[in-house]
């Protein structure tokens, strides 16, 4: 992958005759998953409890009033706390994210049906490569948005089977202590250095 096929046969390419797993870089295409299709997500978005209320009122333009918002849940007020930063486009929600040199981002509410997803792809995934929980919020941020986004993360890399096992035990257990039986002089030489002791009576 680090360069193109040449036209000519080199020594290099004619290693590569007869296998029939190569696939050529350039026929491939990437493809939006039917999960992430705007009408999906959209239906994803109204049927989660947390966004269907902050969604009705983006729709018909009018903020809940407090009274409306008492009986929900901390996540839905947090979402109505943030009410100027999100945006529907076409019909899915959208938080739109502005840094210090005034750059807008508009990122992805996610649904809490669709965190899995984004957790698998982006640690799992092709492009994921086992991050560590700063490095993984990093990439998410850059095109996703949940409340309370690092707990789900710091879960999933902990429930990890491969990042476990790269990592192994925090805590090595030493074997138990048994009686070692020599057969033959100098089979087995021990020293242990200790003292001075006081002279017995």
């Amino acid at each position: 992958m680090c360069r193109r096929p040449c036209n000519i046969e080199c020594k290099h390419c004619s290693k590569d005759e007869g296998k029939e797993d190569i696939i050529d870089v350039r026929l491939m295409k990437v493809t939006q998953a039917e999960d992430w299709e705007a009408s999906n997500l959209r239906k994803c978005q109204q049927e989660d409890p947390d966004l269907e209320l902050i969604m009705h009122g983006l729709e018909v333009n009018r903020r809940p009033s407090k009274e409306q918002m008492a009986a929900e849940s901390p996540i839905t007020k947090a979402y109505w706390a943030q009410w100027k930063s999100l945006e529907l486009i076409f019909g899915c929600l959208h938080r739109v994210w502005e840094n210090e040199n005034e750059c807008s981002r508009k990122l992805i509410v996610v649904p809490k049906l669709r965190i899995p997803d984004v957790l698998k792809e982006f640690h799992n995934g092709p492009s994921g490569g086992h991050l560590s929980i700063t490095k993984m919020l990093e990439k998410i941020k850059q095109r996703f948005y949940w409340i309370g986004c690092r707990q789900p993360v710091a879960e999933w890399i902990a429930d990890c089977a491969e990042c476990i096992a790269a990592k192994g035990p925090k805590s090595r257990s030493h074997g138990q202590m048994k009686q070692y039986n020599a057969e033959a002089p100098f089979e087995r030489v021990a020293m242990d250095v200790a003292g001075p002791f006081p002279m017995s009576k």
